[in-house]
């Protein structure tokens, strides 16, 4: 086979290839939320802060028998205990309910950043999942996301 020829049965290939993925793994709906977070760990035995506890704004709290942490935007966290807390994390989320018998999903969310190099921090609800990247990285996060074939509506962060 010659060089063209080869080139195009690769370029084939790999389309056809790309096309079985997209109709396998149909593209996420994402919507980037405006505000950023703090993941803070609490002391595992007592009462919660109560700029922890649940109010209108994000906040996600776990305990496990070991540790209790939150994930709650920064601005509802003091200042002493901001200083033990990983800040500047940007929430993205899958627009809409997902049944929680769906596969894949937050394979799908994280794939493209893993292949990017972009950390985050997965989240899931009984409604839907949410990945959380570093401010910094929120532009490449989204670039992933798209060239992955996933819709992303972004939104400025909001005012302090």
């Amino acid at each position: 086979m010659s060089r063209t020829g080869l080139v195009v049965a690769c370029a084939l290939l790999l389309g056809a290839r790309a096309v079985t993925a997209q109709t396998q793994e149909p593209s996420l709906p994402l919507r980037v939320l405006p505000d950023t977070l703090a993941v803070c760990p609490l002391p595992p035995e007592g009462s919660i802060p109560h700029w922890a506890e649940l109010g209108p704004d994000f906040v996600f709290l776990t305990q496990t028998p070991t540790e209790r942490s939150v994930v709650v935007t920064e601005r509802r966290v003091p200042a002493a205990a901001l200083a033990k807390c990983e800040r500047g994390w940007r929430p993205v989320r899958v627009a809409g309910a997902l049944p929680l018998n769906l596969v894949g999903v937050v394979s799908r969310m994280t794939r493209p950043l893993a292949e990017a190099g972009i950390s985050l921090f997965a989240i899931s609800t009984h409604e839907t999942d949410y990945v959380l990247v570093k401010a910094a990285d929120l532009p490449r996060a989204v670039s992933a996301w798209r060239a992955a074939g996933h819709r992303v509506a972004a939104s400025a962060p909001r005012a302090r």
